[in-house]
């Protein structure tokens, strides 16, 4: 088909109609009109209703889809560039918040300190070490045998027990001076655990920590929040308020670290940090942003022990790094990308992106860290670039290379230079099934507005249609056919006379089974009916039927059980008898008088046809243990006709002694001995095809003379 294609490379779209496609357009409608003619309609290519119709409802929906369709390519084009912004945005905002992140990174495992500092096993031998130490100090001579290092294990612990949820999911390094700098324990007497990053230990027994600028910093921050609580908050021996005060070097060293803090800082920021009680506090420094924090650790509802920690980001930067890109891509590979059944439809929901590849350097630490196995030689370039320039860089790959690139100088996370790179080479496909979808909805459309604009002329032709068709099952003698009627046109109307046409011959076709072909044939002809009135005489074999055992099986048994038993016994009757060239003159309660015409089987055959059939229902009946059929056959002139008046009720049969005598044959029948009794006139018609015996009675009540009575062997 003819359709615009737009190719989205560089936002240009081109147009490509070739005049070899409109004349290929041109036939293909033309062969579509021709099949939908010789085939939906079953007629010739002619002017007709349905093809007006057709055509103007295929002009009427194309139109507006026409002009409808540049809309759709410009969507498609701006899906293909929203992508793309789509990209750059997630990129710039998965590196930010790389950068961004470390401030949470932080704040989460201050508060997993918290937790490590209150465990109930740390307090439990910090209190054995303070009793240990009070027993050192107070009694000289068991110095010897007192380990004050027995509980250090317990401060050594805490960073240990802090880290341990941040540390899941990647190889995290094993130095362990790496994941604190600094752990600070101060209780009463001046019990003091300090854990020492550089020396590896925890000091603070005899050694003087003094020197150590982190123990002094966090020292400090203690010596300023102790002002901010009352003394009866504090247990005995915390507070070094009414104390004697420190020597007065220390008191040298803490003022002259104060003034340099506040050189450094200004006044307002100094107090501004110390002053936060039990808050996470930050100062930028020649290795990172340190952070640190003093807080008070109460128990039973006063102040045991101030407790500190810092750390700054060479400690943490590559437990943080590698945690965020932990994160990164389990969250890439989590990710539901549909949100909405219409999103199903779009290929960007379905074709998924290489993960985004993120990269971090620190040239002070001269370390390089990866989301994935494999580094990125121009994201790694453009890293090194930026951490000199401490510049935002964004590169966009052309050819082989279809990337989006970005690097962003840490502000959080000063020590490093994040990058990241995301593939859109996947761009291309989705661009590509966008345009398939686009095309397979251009045919789907195409069908619609045939399958449209041909129920559109159906509704106007369908009518007609069927109708005729109703006409033509009538003509082939099928009365159930019924139009729709639910249309309030004059279409509906029709159908609705139809229909009422249909109930009367239905009616007077379904009266029509309640007599005989003989009755259906007078009926067709009156020459046959006027002389049926009169009567004739005629030459029937006639053959009665009785049911043994059938009023005690109708007084035991259930309705629906006689029911279907005389159901059963005459559809045998009737389809024998067709079978046979017979006719059901009459049923009269559990009797069946069934008439053989000797004008169209001839004498013999009419006899013959008697005894298959009652051969036939002895057999079907055999197991039956309710009810047994007996039979009475004799053949003779009879008269045959309609008897009776039409002011009550006519009836076309046969009358006469042979009836007569079959009737009294069958009486005698026993389903036991002799189920088949029938006439001289019938054996000397079987001949010695058929094994009889003779019956010894004395005489056929309603008959003066005597009739040969035989008993047929079955």
């Amino acid at each position: 088909l003819p359709v615009v294609v737009s190719s989205l490379d560089e936002g240009s779209a081109r147009r490509a109609v070739d005049p070899v496609n409109l004349v290929f357009f041109a036939i293909v409608c033309l062969a579509l009109f021709t099949f939908v003619q010789t085939s939906v309609f079953a007629r010739g290519v002619r002017l007709s209703v349905g093809k007006v119709l057709i055509m103007a409802s295929l002009l009427a929906i194309f139109m507006p889809f026409l002009m409808g369709r540049s809309i759709f390519q410009l969507i498609l084009r701006e899906a293909s560039d929203s992508e793309r912004l789509k990209i750059d945005r997630n990129l710039y905002n998965t590196l930010a918040g790389l950068d961004s992140g470390v401030r949470l990174y932080n704040a989460d495992l201050f508060q997993s300190f918290l937790r490590s500092f209150a465990n109930t096993e740390t307090l439990a031998e910090m209190k054995k070490a303070r009793e240990l130490q009070a027993v050192y100090e107070r009694d000289p001579s068991a110095r010897e045998s007192i380990d004050l290092k027995k509980y250090d294990h317990a401060v050594m612990n805490i960073a240990e027990r802090a880290f341990a949820p941040f540390l899941k999911g990647y190889d995290a390094t094993g130095n362990n001076e790496r994941r604190a700098n600094a752990i600070l324990i101060m209780g009463p007497n001046n019990f003091t655990r300090y854990y020492d990053r550089f020396k590896r230990e925890v000091v603070g027994h005899n050694a003087d920590t003094r020197n150590d600028s982190m123990f002094v910093m966090l020292n400090l921050y203690r010596k300023t929040i102790e002002k901010f609580f009352a003394a009866d908050e504090f247990v005995d021996g915390l507070a070094e308020k009414g104390r004697a005060r420190s020597n007065e070097m220390e008191k040298v060293i803490y003022e002259e670290i104060k003034a340099q803090l506040v050189s450094s800082v200004g006044v307002e920021r100094y107090y501004e940090t110390f002053s936060r009680l039990e808050g996470l506090n930050s100062m930028r420094t020649s290795i990172g942003t340190t952070i640190f924090a003093v807080f008070p650790l109460r128990i039973n509802g006063l102040i045991e022990y101030f407790c500190g920690i810092g750390w700054d980001e060479y400690a943490i930067g590559e437990s943080y790094i590698k945690s965020a890109f932990s994160n990164i891509v389990n969250n890439q590979i989590a990710m539901k990308r549909y949100t909405s059944l219409l999103d199903l439809l779009d290929p960007a929901s379905l074709i998924k992106a290489t993960p985004v590849l993120v990269q971090a350097f620190s040239g002070y630490r001269a370390e390089s860290f990866s989301s994935r196995e494999a580094d990125s030689s121009n994201l790694s370039v453009m890293i090194r670039g930026s951490s000199r320039s401490r510049r935002l860089l964004r590169r966009v790959g052309t050819g082989d290379d279809q990337a989006i690139y970005q690097v962003l100088p840490g502000r959080y996370l000063s020590l490093y230079t994040v990058g990241g790179r995301q593939d859109t080479s996947h761009l291309e496909r989705i661009e590509f099934w966008r345009h398939v979808i686009f095309m397979i909805g251009l045919f789907l459309f195409a069908i619609f507005a045939v399958f449209a604009a041909v129920n559109i002329s159906r509704s106007f032709t369908g009518p007609l249609e069927h109708l005729l068709w109703g006409l033509n099952t009538i003509e082939a003698g099928n009365y159930d056919v019924k139009l729709k009627d639910s249309r309030e046109d004059e279409f509906g109307s029709i159908s609705r006379a139809f229909n009422r046409m249909v109930k009367g011959l239905r009616e007077r076709n379904a009266l029509g089974s309640f007599v005989s072909e003989s009755v259906r044939r007078l009926a067709r002809s009156p020459e046959l009916f006027e002389k049926a009135q009169q009567g004739s005489e005629a030459k029937f074999t006639i053959l009665f039927a009785d049911f043994e055992g059938f009023r005690e099986f109708t007084a035991n048994a259930g309705e629906q059980e006689v029911h279907r038993k005389l159901e059963f016994s005459l559809e045998h009757f009737f389809r024998y008898a067709e079978k046979f060239g017979g006719e059901v003159d009459k049923v009269i309660g559990e009797k069946l008088l069934i008439t053989f015409s000797h004008e169209q089987l001839g004498k013999k055959n009419a006899a013959i046809a008697a005894i298959k059939l009652a051969k036939l229902i002895l057999a079907d009946f055999k197991s039956d243990k309710d009810i047994s059929p007996v039979f009475g056959i004799n053949s003779g002139r009879v008269i045959s006709g309609i008897i009776g008046t039409p002011e009550v009720r006519v009836d076309n049969t046969v009358i006469g002694d042979p009836v007569n005598v079959a009737a009294r044959m069958c009486s005698l029948a026993t389903s036991t001995t002799m189920p088949v009794i029938i006439s001289g006139a019938i054996r000397d018609c079987l001949g010695s095809s058929y094994r009889v015996k003779p019956v010894a009675v004395e005489k056929i009540r309603g008959k003066k003379q005597e009739v040969e009575v035989f008993s047929l062997e079955v």
